[in-house]
């Protein structure tokens, strides 16, 4: 596949483009959209006497780039801007118009660098419409440059709202009439770079349980880089591979008295957390290294950072859509070395869950769009020859008004109601206003986990599986080999910690509690190792009874799992009433 960069492919097409010219790159990370524009759309501008906004959606991404400009020639660095979206927001939501007719008056460009942010990140900041409103009313007359390596949903959004901008709007939700604006008509040309996404360089392996990780990560002295997919997750996964470290200390030379600090979680509290997480991002940001041996984060660092790090060759993904998967996935740059790619199983129940929940919290902003499309807002003149818009944007602001009051009610009246306004709903002007992209963004997840729910029912088990390493390249008899080599060594694995764990108390009487608290120890390896048997009502009574708290391994069940998982052991039960329990090795 190509190796081809983002300068390469545009060449110098970049030179054609012209005001209201839009540009899509679709590009893979690492692949240089950055280095293009500092090293060849940055000079450009300077020549003809332009200057770029550039906007980013983290912190860390902010400070890495102004860093990164800081070592340009001082004529150049000066005509380009470095703001987040959030900024932008916040200018909008607290009226600061001079600063955003400022920006709009003196940049000739605004480029968009992780432009998905706009769709992605709506359901945890519900201020993204604001940006995003911003950059397609007050630059569509400019060059407008999107870029991201996961476009395709925004790019979609951003097409039809420019189909749509020809309409008069109102002036809150933008509801459009039939009738065209001369003035709002886009008539640029659109320029589109697409670069194909290679990950030959890894060597992608396949998790089933997620305290798999805690193993792999502490025998090991690489790096890791692990992505969560919740603070919970990471801060329980922290504190147990820190545990781990503690165990070694002192039975391996590279497990030092600093342990806990080879050991560092990352979420977007880290700046009021302090200590080795605030460190780590300094870090980070000057060095583009991760100084821990092993880095837990969550989205917080999931776009635009860039880890080059000889010694990370060790990354795991715990992510359940393709945009948060392939951004995690390249915060690790590539460097002509493997890199073993760890990705996780996820059950059927596990896109039930998340399907389910997505459909409960959407039901405040479903409701606020019924309500919205059955308002009729837009008034006819009385001649009926065109729109009365002081008559139509008064009944919005009469809409706003009274659907705010009624929200607030129920965030007075109803439990469980919050998560459900929070996720679509913005404060403006004292009424809470809905991101139409909030209501986009779950809309779309919700397809994609029906549509996953669908393919378990006809690809079976590693549907999802199978899912992920489509998005990494990987075609249909690829991957079935690559699940059928993984199932055979997670078996062996299995097998072979499990008799290691019995051979320990081969031959040695052990009372009941003793062989209860034996099998709840061995117990989900077990569980398991006979996920890997066929169905069978023999296979489900056996997992029904291992899952039991309060009996120990019966040697009825230890006589299938000698047949059925080759573990040559059976069960003794003495018969002398005190009821003693031994594991005996049998060939037969």
């Amino acid at each position: 596949m190509s190796k081809m960069t983002v300068t390469e492919k545009i060449g110098d097409e970049y030179m054609q483009w012209n005001p209201r010219s839009k540009i899509f790159i679709s590009a893979p990370t690492g692949s240089g959209k950055t280095y293009f524009v500092l090293h060849k759309l940055l000079p450009y501008a300077k020549q003809k006497n332009q200057k770029i906004l550039y906007l980013v959606n983290r912190t860390i991404l902010k400070e890495q780039l102004t860093r990164e400009i800081s070592l340009l020639p001082s004529e150049i660095r000066w005509r380009m801007r470095i703001e987040l979206y959030q900024s932008i927001e916040n200018f909008v939501l607290y009226n600061r118009g001079e600063e955003l007719e400022k920006l709009v008056n003196e940049y000739d460009y605004v480029v968009c660098d992780e432009c998905h942010y706009f769709l992605a990140d709506s359901n945890y900041n519900t201020n993204t419409c604001l940006s995003f409103q911003w950059v397609q009313e007050c630059f569509w007359k400019k060059i407008r440059v999107f870029m991201s390596a996961t476009i395709e949903d925004i790019r979609e959004y951003i097409e039809r709202e420019d189909a749509e901008a020809r309409f008069h709007r109102t002036e809150i939700y933008r509801l459009r009439s039939k009738y065209t604006d001369s003035q709002r008509v886009f008539s640029g040309r659109v320029w589109e770079y697409t670069l194909e996404r290679c990950y030959d360089y890894l060597n992608v392996k396949i998790i089933t349980t997620r305290d798999r990780i805690i193993d792999l990560a502490c025998d090991s002295n690489e790096k890791w880089l692990i992505f969560v997919d919740s603070i919970l997750f990471g801060k329980e996964l922290e504190k147990r591979i820190k545990m781990k470290f503690q165990e070694l200390y002192g039975q391996r030379k590279d497990i030092g008295k600093d342990y806990e600090k080879d050991v560092v979680f990352l979420s977007s509290g880290y700046k009021r957390a302090g200590g080795d997480a605030a460190e780590e991002v300094q870090i980070i940001k000057s060095d583009s290294m991760q100084s821990a041996r092993v880095l837990i984060v969550t989205s917080v660092m999931d776009n635009g950072i860039s880890l080059k790090d000889d010694r990370l060759n060790n990354v795991v993904v715990f992510a359940d859509n393709e945009t948060e998967f392939l951004q995690m996935l390249g915060r690790k740059r590539e460097n002509g070395k493997p890199v073993n790619l760890y990705i996780f199983k996820w059950e059927k129940e596990h896109f039930e869950r998340r399907r389910d929940q997505l459909s409960r919290k959407e039901e405040v902003a479903s409701d606020y769009m019924r309500r919205l499309n059955e308002a009729n807002l837009i008034v006819m003149t009385p001649w009926g020859q065109g729109i009365n818009w002081e008559a139509s944007n008064n009944n919005e602001r009469l809409f706003v008004t009274w659907q705010h009051a009624w929200l607030l009610k129920r965030l007075l009246d109803e439990e469980n109601i919050y998560d459900k306004v929070k996720v679509a709903f913005y404060a403006s002007k004292g009424c809470l206003l809905l991101n139409f992209l909030s209501v986009a963004q779950i809309d779309k997840l919700k397809v994609f986990y029906n549509d996953v729910i669908e393919k378990f029912s006809s690809e079976g088990e590693d549907a999802f599986v199978k899912e992920q390493l489509r998005w990494l390249g990987k075609g249909e008899k690829e991957i079935e080999d690559m699940i059928a080599q993984s199932k055979m060594t997670e078996e062996i694995r299995l097998s072979e910690e499990i008799c290691d764990m019995i051979n320990d108390i081969i031959d040695d009487q052990m009372t009941k509690a003793e062989a209860i608290d034996f099998k709840n120890r061995i117990r989900d390896k077990l569980l398991s190792l006979v996920h890997f048997c066929q169905d069978s009502n023999e296979k489900n009574i056996v997992e029904k009874s291992l899952k039991k708290n309060d009996r120990p391994i019966s040697d009825k069940n230890m006589e299938f799992l000698r047949k059925k998982c080759n573990l040559p052991y059976k069960v003794e039960t003495s018969t002398d009433g005190e009821g003693k329990y031994v594991f005996r090795y049998t060939e037969s």
